[in-house]
């Protein structure tokens, strides 16, 4: 395999004003667990993961919580390995 094979694809930034209309759609609420704001430190996570070719749409967004997100990794939410 090249270089050029291995590369991830470029991540390009989620703005503020993207990322708050995320939250505000799901009401400053984890979409996975329920935990809301101001219990937990918030993210934005792509449904289908930037390694397997999802963008910054907001209809790819949605709100999670740092354990959910950072637990659920680039995987799909269909995925059922362990």
């Amino acid at each position: 395999m090249t270089a050029q094979e291995t590369k991830k694809p470029k991540r390009k930034a989620i703005g503020d004003k993207l990322r708050f209309e995320v939250f505000k759609r799901d009401q400053f609420k984890c979409q996975y667990c329920g935990k809301a704001a101001p219990d937990v430190v918030l993210h934005v996570d792509h449904i289908n993961p930037v390694s397997k070719g999802g963008c910054n749409d907001i209809l790819n967004l949605v709100t999670s919580c740092a354990d959910c997100n950072l637990g659920k990794s680039d995987r799909l939410i269909s995925d059922n390995s362990i």
